[in-house]
């Protein structure tokens, strides 16, 4: 049952813990209140996001299932493909952490800089952590050589495109303010 850990899911699996330790690490200075927790998570702009999350993290365990057992398609297992997901999951971890490390730093002020931000990963993309995460499933989908794979990349980028436009929604109400 171990055979499939190879390489390339075993250097995923260590980026993603890492990834993951980091992240707690970093909101935890954040979370000097509940309302900041809040802001973090983006629950004042969808209270249902973390549910989403979990039903598409749950979702995702297909893939793994897939690359371990099913192996629905395996012409999509190349050796170079695989290398390429993980070489871009490497990226996404390191910018990851970074937008994690900047937004624990902002929310973690006692007056955070006026919306939107423009310093840090904000000066590339407007909403670094979801574009992490779409192109994080890409390297996902990539490394795991698996069909379901990107099928959730395409559900997690509908559901991530339909959070920015709530987010800016939200944004946009509180610039206002």
């Amino acid at each position: 049952p171990w055979s499939r850990l190879d390489w390339f899911a075993g250097s995923y699996f260590a980026l993603r813990v890492m990834g993951s330790l980091h992240s707690l690490a970093s909101s935890r200075g954040a979370f000097r209140s509940r309302p900041v927790m809040r802001e973090w998570w983006a629950l004042n702009s969808d209270p249902q996001f973390v549910n989403w999350v979990v039903l598409l993290m749950l979702a995702e365990l297909t893939v793994f299932l897939d690359y371990g057992h099913w192996r629905l398609a395996p012409f999509l297992a190349q050796h170079f493909l695989q290398a390429l997901g993980l070489a871009l999951y490497v990226g996404v971890a390191i910018f990851q952490m970074w937008t994690d490390a900047y937004l624990a730093g902002h929310l973690g002020k006692g007056q955070p800089e006026p919306l939107p931000m423009h310093q840090g990963p904000y000066r590339f993309v407007r909403h670094p952590r979801y574009v992490a995460a779409i192109v994080g499933k890409v390297a996902l989908a990539l490394i795991f050589a698996s069909l379901l794979g990107w099928i959730m990349v395409v559900a997690w980028g509908a559901f991530l495109l339909r959070k920015i436009e709530m987010e800016e929604s939200h944004l946009d109400r509180k610039s206002v303010v």
